[in-house]
């Protein structure tokens, strides 16, 4: 019975032995103990200096993101690239102190110069040597200890890349495969703008309707096939150059998590377009065959709007409803106008031409509508003289066929437009 006690009274103390040796050796700032030229001990990385073969860079934890900045110009950082990054400097290994220095490890011209500091505000620095002839490890050199060593090269691969390597290369910041908003800016001026509610789009400026769907997929498509071809020298080309000190084109986008995005298009260079993706210095430069916003404007969007017309180009209105007849008309430059020779407050007459231009398609039937009399006729008269017509016809309990102008009818809509206009008209006209 004696015997088993000692026995383990034994292993508790060689137990306890090597947990102190292990204590002893984890916290130990001797390398050759710990097996680290450093650690950050558990300490968020803020600030990451690196001067190696292309230039100098300084990486800063702002607001939760990397920021990567050469000669004072700031650019989102590449996610992948700076996770590869922080792992490397929170597991900092070595296999091997070495004895002393010596040329061959090439610290007179390290491959990379790092400076990393802490939230703690604790400051490590070292020196990239070459690597050793099988290239599975490298020479690293602790600036303030002075401690050389060999790691394994895997822990120093990030260091040595360019700003190309090390700023984002995605063209957006926003979730492109689910965005819900998009808004189309022309000469500094809101040209056009889709909304979503995840399901289907719809404009609302310049118009409130839905959005025509396979013009709205071949814009989204559009954008998600955008590539960046390349980035221009900042130190070479100037905003001017790069036509983005009065960008013409521009788009807003909103994701479904609600983050915003602002894309600024300026000149082109040869194959490519000058495109601001983010901060002022964020520029890239994409395909300008990729790039085409000739479908963003209502009258591509709309799904057939036969009486669209701006506001302020028209003269009058006529319905003929239910045997009712209706006459506006209209001065927009001087803000008024009358219906069947009563003047009207302009703001309601601006009610009923939001609802007057909605009477536009919601799907084609070619089956077309057959000789039946119209249940309502619409005349848009314009300040030049033009005339947009429209017969609403009997189709189905739901929709009306939409007669146009060059005598089709295949065409229809929902019987809710109408209505949503009538009671609009009723309220104002009486």
């Amino acid at each position: 019975m004696l015997k088993k006690h000692k026995k383990l009274i034994i292993l508790v103390i060689v137990l306890a032995a090597l947990i102190a040796v292990y204590a002893v050796v984890s916290n130990s700032n001797d390398p050759a103990l710990s097996g680290k030229l450093f650690s950050l001990d558990g300490q968020q990385a803020e600030h990451i200096e690196i001067t190696n073969g292309y230039g100098t860079y300084t990486f800063d934890l702002v607001d939760g993101k990397w920021i990567v900045s050469e000669n004072g110009q700031q650019y989102r950082t590449n996610d992948e690239k700076m996770k590869l990054m922080l792992d490397a400097l929170n597991h900092f290994t070595i296999s091997r102190v070495l004895d002393q220095e010596i040329g061959l490890y090439g610290f007179e011209q390290p491959t990379a110069n790092v400076t990393v500091r802490t939230s703690g505000g604790a400051e490590y620095s070292f020196l990239v040597g070459r690597p050793t002839i099988s290239s599975s490890s490298a020479y690293v050199k602790d600036q303030d200890s002075n401690v050389v060593a060999l790691t394994p090269s895997a822990n120093v691969a990030q260091f040595d890349g360019s700003l190309t390597a090390y700023r984002d290369k995605n063209v957006f910041t926003v979730d492109g495969a689910n965005l819900r908003q998009v808004a189309y800016y022309k000469d500094g001026e809101l040209s056009v703008s889709l909304i979503s509610d995840g399901t289907s789009w719809y404009l609302n400026y310049p118009y409130e309707a839905p959005a025509r769907s396979i013009v709205t997929n071949e814009i989204l498509e559009m954008l998600r096939g955008w590539t960046i071809a390349g980035f221009p020298d900042m130190a070479q080309v100037t905003e001017s150059d790069m036509g983005l000190s009065d960008a013409k084109d521009a788009l807003i986008l909103v994701d479904a998590s609600g983050n915003q995005q602002t894309l600024e298009f300026g000149n082109k260079s040869g194959a490519a377009t000058f495109v601001r993706t983010g901060s002022e210095d964020d520029v890239a430069m994409l395909y300008t065959a990729d790039i085409d916003f000739s479908q963003l404007n209502a009258q591509s969007l709309l799904f057939i709007s036969p009486l669209k017309a701006n506001i302020d180009d028209i003269s009058s209105i006529e319905m003929n409803i239910g045997g009712k007849q209706y006459l506006f008309a209209v001065n927009s430059a001087m803000q008024t106008a009358s219906v069947n020779g009563r003047m009207i407050d302009y703001e309601d007459f601006v009610g009923i031409y939001y609802k007057y231009v909605l009477l536009l398609a919601d799907g084609r039937d070619d089956a077309g509508a057959k000789d039946m009399q119209a249940v309502a006729n619409m005349k848009t008269t314009l300040t030049n003289g033009q005339e947009l017509t429209l017969a609403l016809l009997p189709r189905d309990d739901s929709t009306y066929f939409m007669g146009l102008s060059d005598g089709s009818a295949v065409y229809y809509m929902d019987k809710g437009r109408l209505n949503a206009l009538m009671e609009r008209v009723a309220a104002v006209a009486g």
